[in-house]
């Protein structure tokens, strides 16, 4: 759910470009902005004990992320990082608070949003604990299908194996050896 862009540049957002492979934030850092992407794309990951990435969610044009450290006053659980060139708006946390208390229709429409995002991150939980590779594979590109503006399109994947493996919790080699 985005924010309008003139009323978040009216409470003081700026706009800030990323280039790819830049990071946003780190992971255990405290949460200062509110961040929507105006183009581009945004993957936000976690690294384990071992060094393997695990993916949490990937977003792009007119997406959110980071909001629930934000309004939680947590740090982040997960680093983020512009995947594309990206442009974003940057409101600090003490305006974006402000918008939200004085702003009770966007506070209702934040709370559906973030609760949408739960919801799919359930769902993907529940693929990645229960399920073989093979359904966790296929239940991240049916995911992938469900954005496409015609579903009826052929599906062309706009990831490498790594990131494949990096969202399903897999490693590469059993991505590589599922899809062959």
């Amino acid at each position: 759910m985005p924010i309008d862009r003139m009323l978040l540049e009216s409470e003081g957002a700026i706009v800030k470009k990323y280039i790819k492979g830049e990071i946003i934030f780190l992971e255990g850092n405290e949460p200062r902005c509110y961040y929507q992407i105006i183009s581009g794309e945004v993957k936000m990951f976690c690294i384990n004990s071992d060094g393997k990435e695990f993916t949490q969610g990937i977003f792009s044009d007119a997406c959110c992320f980071g909001e629930v450290p934000l309004i939680l006053n947590l740090p982040y659980p997960a680093s983020a990082m512009a995947t594309r060139d990206t442009f974003l708006l940057k409101l600090s946390s003490d305006s974006f608070t402000r918008l939200l208390n004085t702003n009770h229709q966007i506070a209702l429409e934040l709370i559906q949003a973030i609760s949408q995002k739960t919801y799919n991150k359930a769902v993907t939980l529940r693929e990645v604990v229960n399920n073989p590779p093979e359904t966790r594979i296929l239940s991240f590109l049916d995911s992938l299908k469900a954005k496409q503006e015609n579903p009826n399109e052929q599906l062309l994947v706009p990831f490498t194996r790594q990131e494949i493996a990096n969202y399903t919790g897999l490693r590469v080699e059993t991505v590589i050896r599922t899809l062959l």
